[in-house]
């Protein structure tokens, strides 16, 4: 598809900066994290992402002073000298090194048209209210702040002019976040090498929403209620989908009416099979969760599916929520339902559940991930997962690159 993807003007950290300005994207940390992410550091991206923190915590972070909070937050960067505008478009190559995993993309700015058309296919529904947030503050700041992270198929030649291209010049920026992780940025600008890079993107057939369907609905939206040019792309960074790594997304149950754990055991004792653990143990099959209640961790056997040619019946998210979430706990949407909250696969399970044992959830279940060929296989026949059914690590940085769409 002609313009897929189109550089951009970058606006960045002077490099002095760099390791205070980056912070973690805004949706995985809550306001207690940010705050003290963030404590005596006046140039942490988080003071523009989540400029909730800034205020008095009785201020909802819908406010309306949240969002003009964080505007100011941005100039006094801009003004400061701490984040600078580069002179020409560019493309910028990202690479993450977490231990042994590397994986290195591409940033870029994708077309709203694109997304509209299914040229970059989604597998989530979004939830509303998150969606609406993301818009106030992006109309607020005029500033794309977190890419979309985006994957395909291997192209091979793409990945090999990458390579030969970070051999050929140091990075711009090589900084290490808070979780020991390494983000690298290079920055494509001369003419030549933009263009070869551009004839090599516009060639990939397909892409995918990896992580980051709300920010694709909160662009969409965005641009349908101002189509400015410069609202018609949204900043995305694309990797190759052999270079991603998903970990679990877990489920936490918490504010059922009237529930009673010894019930609810011979519930599930009554229709699957149940086995105590001494120990927790990640899952790695998709019929086996684990479920810590009531103190104690236990493995279910769910029933595995008889249609296997439905991609999202494999997923091991679908066969929790479909045999017991909903039937048992009566959780029929988890877009809206405040009784459920998804948990990344990085936090540890006795640290899940300590949190349990201190009240912070009733129930907590534990999945195995989902794979990047089922998330393809799903985004390919128009199907969708439940929501939160991966969990993309490492995760990209906020701050690293953003782009600016006022005019």
């Amino acid at each position: 598809m002609k313009n897929l993807v189109k550089p951009f003007i970058g606006l960045r950290p002077h490099p002095d900066h760099v390791t205070q300005v980056i912070a973690p994207p805004y949706d995985v940390v809550d306001r207690l994290q940010a705050k003290q992410l963030a404590h005596d550091n006046p140039y942490s991206f988080l003071h523009i992402s989540k400029p909730e923190i800034n205020l008095a915590d009785t201020i909802d972070e819908h406010d309306p002073q949240v969002y003009a909070c964080g505007e100011q937050w941005l100039q006094h960067l801009r003004d400061e000298g701490i984040l600078l505008r580069d002179s020409q478009p560019a493309y910028y190559i990202y690479r993450i090194l977490s231990g042994s995993h590397v994986q290195t993309g591409v940033l870029g700015t994708l077309s709203v048209a694109a997304y509209r058309d299914g040229k970059i296919a989604k597998h989530e529904l979004t939830r509303p209210a998150k969606v609406s947030g993301r818009v106030q503050l992006t109309q607020a700041l005029q500033t794309q702040i977190s890419p979309v992270l985006l994957t395909y198929r291997d192209q091979g030649e793409l990945e090999t002019w990458l390579a030969n291209q970070i051999q050929q010049q140091p990075p711009l920026y090589q900084v290490t976040d808070y979780q020991d992780v390494t983000h690298q940025l290079w920055s494509i600008d001369q003419p030549q090498q933009r263009d070869a890079l551009d004839v090599l993107l516009q060639q990939i057939p397909q892409l995918y929403i990896a992580d980051g369907h709300h920010r694709c609905a909160c662009a969409d939206e965005v641009y349908r209620q101002d189509d400015r040019a410069t609202n018609a792309y949204f900043l995305a960074a694309m990797f190759p989908a052999s270079q991603l790594q998903i970990l679990s997304y877990h489920r936490l149950i918490n504010g059922i009416a009237s529930f009673d754990p010894a019930t609810f055991l011979q519930q599930l004792t009554a229709q699957f099979g149940v086995q105590r653990l001494d120990s927790p143990q990640p899952p790695t099959q998709a019929n086996l969760p684990i479920m810590y209640l009531a103190g104690h961790w236990y493995q279910l056997q769910c029933q595995l599916p008889t249609v296997t040619q439905d991609p999202v019946a494999q997923l091991p998210i679908t066969l929790l929520h479909q045999q017991i979430i909903e039937p048992l706990l009566g959780i029929t949407d988890p877009r809206v339902d405040p009784r459920i909250d998804f948990c990344g696969g990085q936090q540890p399970l006795l640290e899940i559940a300590h949190l349990i044992n201190q009240g912070k959830a009733q129930i907590f279940f534990g999945v195995a991930p989902t794979s990047i060929d089922q998330l393809l296989s799903v985004a390919d026949a128009g199907a969708l997962m439940p929501p939160k059914s991966t969990w993309f690590a490492p995760k990209l940085v906020d701050g690293f690159v953003s782009y600016e769409t006022f005019s």
